[in-house]
């Protein structure tokens, strides 16, 4: 990726020793006082980053050096030197006399950097421990690291930081340009050439009448299953047997309402509306496309890039891929906006109450009446938005700066949300955040920071945006998603290999009993908070106490995991269809039939 060269000066000659000006020594008595100190300090100046004060050449010296004086006051003096020429040039080479620099440092190992005179109050500190402040008169170097250049040698010295924190950390940008046009350039020099077409981001919509009968009828909350995919849903023969564990239950609370109310009708018209769904209970046939709209616990939508058909899907799928799909390559924001495509189409349903994404690589590790009872269960959405020490501060720009955003709201979290219904407005009804993030948060070399910048939208967006709007920001902060993840591979996920796909890796590490993820305990809690179709709607539902769910897991516990690539199909099939091995991931008759009928493969 090329970088975009930056713009010619706008007051001549790009180059600083051809461009003229007025007489700077007469305007600034400092400098005709320290003219052989500052042709010193600029002789050092040139000298590489790496050099420290030991390395200065002799003719910066003079002849005859005083015994105290030091290669440290000298440094100092150097130092001195070059900030009193810098602050007498930024008008000149900048070209905007009166719109100033701005310079963002941070703290390197309890040491601050700060350079210059600051025209005005500074911006708010960050909660990170950055801060900026703007000049009113400063160096405007030709590059936007040459000014670094020239004090990391001298700092080294002085400071605990090390020249690369230094370097990584100081940006120098202009500030407070006088019209849009300069706005807009400023806004985009040192960023590589590409090309950016803003997306479209349709407001939210609701249907009046839910597509789910049974479910509205009930007021049953759902759970929208978001799939972003390739396109190749290689699971989808457990997901088959997973959708139908659903089938033919209904959530024990909302039936009972329905039944047992002051005054109602046993069931009413929810009766005639949820008789259809015992049709697709344990046993049921090989209709697969009737399989998920059977069971009133879970909606299913589906991204895949532009070039799949849904007649392509397998037929679990089909009817259900969304109508604005992109092309979402690794890295890139346009995981985000896939993300919010599949947002926008499962918020239109007004009993989806919980979204929560997922990929083709991925499985489920409880059973489909734990998952839900947990998710809907939880309060909060699992995004951190809290502030921490893992949230790579260096991948934030300070181009990212809006009205609203700065840089002390940078978080990080995982690409793998699940987001309550009221989160899940919020997302799809922000757009300043959001085209932030999407012009300048890329992967690609940076000529302002002098080097690669890799800022991935779809691990800082959502808990940026979280932090913007001061959501999440001191509760629930162990909320790190859904996805169990094995990050041994290094930058990417670890993909499990056939050898790995036992049962020990869910009990012992997917389903995370260190952290107090109790499953056993968690499936018979579950259970508990479920009733059978036949027997929802007669009067001896109201006779039995309404139970209480006791949680045995907590936000910390994940409830799917990745990534389980399409060699190891038949290992996971084998998981889900062993009855005997305690799992649970199947609703006992689901698994019991597929045994009866000779445990066909479901590669």
């Amino acid at each position: 990726m090329q970088a975009r060269p930056r713009q010619a000066s706008t007051s001549g000659d790009s180059s600083p020793s051809s461009q003229s000006g007025p007489d700077l020594a007469a305007a600034t008595p400092q400098r005709a006082a320290g003219k052989t100190l500052s042709s010193r300090a600029a002789s050092y100046a040139r000298l590489p980053a790496s050099a420290s004060c030991s390395e200065m050449p002799s003719a910066a010296l003079p002849a005859a050096t005083p015994k105290w004086y030091s290669n440290r006051v000298w440094c100092a003096a150097a130092l001195f030197a070059v900030l009193v020429l810098c602050s007498l040039n930024v008008a000149k080479l900048m070209g905007t006399a009166h719109s100033g620099v701005e310079v963002v440092t941070a703290a390197g190992q309890g040491s601050t950097l700060q350079v210059g005179t600051l025209a005005g109050p500074a911006d708010a500190a960050t909660s990170d421990g950055v801060e900026s402040g703007k000049f009113s008169n400063g160096p405007a170097p030709t590059t936007a690291s040459s000014l670094a250049d020239s004090i990391v040698a001298t700092l080294s010295q002085f400071t605990n930081s090390t020249s690369k924190s230094i370097r990584e950390w100081m940006v120098v940008v202009p500030a407070n340009s006088t019209n849009a046009t300069e706005a807009k350039a400023a806004d985009t020099q040192g960023e590589p050439e590409k090309k950016f077409v803003p997306a479209e981001l349709p407001p939210a919509e609701v249907w009046s009448r839910s597509g789910d009968a049974c479910a509205d009828a009930l007021k049953i909350p759902k759970v929208a299953m978001l799939f972003l995919t390739k396109g190749d849903l290689f699971h989808h023969a457990v997901w088959r047997l997973w959708f139908q564990s659903a089938a033919g239950v209904l959530p024990r609370a909302p039936a009972h309402a329905a039944a047992c109310a002051p005054g109602a009708a046993p069931g009413g018209d929810a009766r005639t509306l949820c008789a259809l769904q015992a049709l697709a209970g344990p046993g049921a046939g090989d209709d697969d496309a009737a399989v998920i709209d059977a069971q009133h616990l879970f909606s299913v939508y589906v991204h895949a890039p532009p070039g799949v058909q849904d007649s392509s899907l397998p037929p679990l799928f089909q009817g259900r891929l969304v109508s604005r799909r992109i092309d979402a390559a690794w890295g890139s924001h346009g995981l985000v906006e896939a993300a919010r495509n599949l947002l926008w189409e499962a918020y239109k349903e007004p009993t989806n109450q919980r979204f929560m994404l997922v990929s083709e690589s991925d499985i489920p590790l409880y059973d489909p009446m734990t998952m839900y009872q947990q998710l809907v269960s939880e309060e909060g959405s699992r995004v951190n938005g809290c502030a921490h020490s893992r949230t790579d501060r260096r991948r934030w720009t300070w181009r990212m700066r809006s009205a609203n955003l700065k840089a002390y709201h940078w978080r990080k979290s995982t690409q793998w949300f699940m987001l309550t219904r009221p989160h899940a407005e919020l997302v799809l009804g922000d757009t300043e955040v959001y085209r932030r993030f999407e012009e300048h948060c890329w992967y690609g070399w940076d000529n302002d920071y002098r080097r690669w910048r890799d800022c991935f939208s779809d691990e800082h967006y959502m808990p940026t945006l979280f932090a913007v709007h001061k959501i999440q920001t001191d509760s629930n902060c162990g909320a790190v998603g859904v996805a169990a993840t094995n990050w041994s591979g290094g930058a990417h996920p670890r993909s499990y290999s056939q050898e790995d796909v036992t049962p020990a890796l869910l009990t012992e590490a997917l389903r995370s009993p260190q952290d107090g993820c109790d499953a056993q305990s968690a499936w018979e809690a579950a259970q508990k908070m479920f009733v059978k179709v036949d027997e929802a709607f007669n009067s001896g539902l109201c006779k039995v106490p309404l139970p209480e769910y006791e949680s045995h897991l907590t936000s910390l516990c994940k409830v799917t995991a990745r990534k389980f690539p399409v060699e190891v199909v038949q290992q996971t099939a084998t998981l889900f269809t062993d009855c005997n091995n305690g799992l649970h991931l199947l609703a006992p008759g689901v698994c019991a039939a597929h045994a009866e009928q000779g445990g066909e493969s479901l590669s």
